[in-house]
């Protein structure tokens, strides 16, 4: 007889992972997306990255709808939908030079980029924006305009980057780099992305140049 894979209500975390662990041994790993950088690489990019129903806790199956493949729940009805992650940078300085900060983590560990991080859920992107440049390189800024928009076809991250003006404070490195520095536009350090020289460009033609679209490089993922 088939397993059962209907599920009844669940009234904790707790409950809900014990629940899983009991009808459904996980029996291949969790993809996380911050392996792919040093996975073997290939094309095709899996479906989501979540395996059980986060309503009723049922193994999810691969299933079309709207056009696309994915993870449905056949128990009840539930669709993930891969959405993509908002990302925020800030590039401001000091008499003309770049405030930069080098990494402690990968991707591009030991490298340096501006201040960026990932938008909570409900926050402005302003809001996030200065809140990154507090924690990543200890100082306040205002957000003085919009520099550039950076997405691509199969990349999970759309990027907004601002430039910004230091209000207070004296840079010092947080929890996610090693150094911080000031640097001459003509003599950067080895940058950690593609795009941070597109970024640096846009905020040296000052705020009479229109925004930049950016398109983002295809992700590469693990190969199957």
């Amino acid at each position: 007889m088939p397993p059962d894979t209907t599920c009844g209500p669940v009234s904790s975390l707790d409950d809900f992972r014990q629940l899983c662990n009991s009808r459904f041994p996980p029996t291949l790993p969790v993809v996380e997306l911050s392996a792919y950088p040093t996975a073997p690489l290939g094309a095709a990019p899996p479906v989501a990255d979540i395996t059980f129903c986060p309503r009723c806790a049922t193994r999810l199956t691969e299933r079309q709808h709207g056009g696309a493949l994915r993870l449905a729940c056949p128990a009840c009805a539930f669709i993930h939908f891969d959405d993509p992650k908002v990302a925020v940078a800030v590039v401001t300085g000091r008499d003309g030079r770049v405030l930069l900060a080098r990494r402690n983590h990968d991707p591009g560990m030991g490298l340096w980029t501006f201040p960026s991080g990932f938008v909570d859920r409900g926050e402005a992107l302003e809001a996030a924006a200065q809140r990154e440049t507090r924690e990543e390189v200890g100082v306040e800024v205002s957000i003085d305009r919009l520099l550039a928009v950076r997405s691509g076809p199969g990349h999970p991250v759309i990027l907004g980057a601002f430039a910004g003006s230091i209000l207070r404070g004296e840079p010092s490195p947080g929890d996610e780099a090693t150094d911080v520095g000031f640097f001459a536009p003509q003599h950067l350090p080895e940058l950690a992305f593609p795009h941070d020289r597109d970024l640096i460009d846009a905020w040296l033609a000052g705020p009479g140049a229109p925004p930049a679209i950016l398109t983002a490089a295809p992700p590469q993922f693990p190969a199957q």
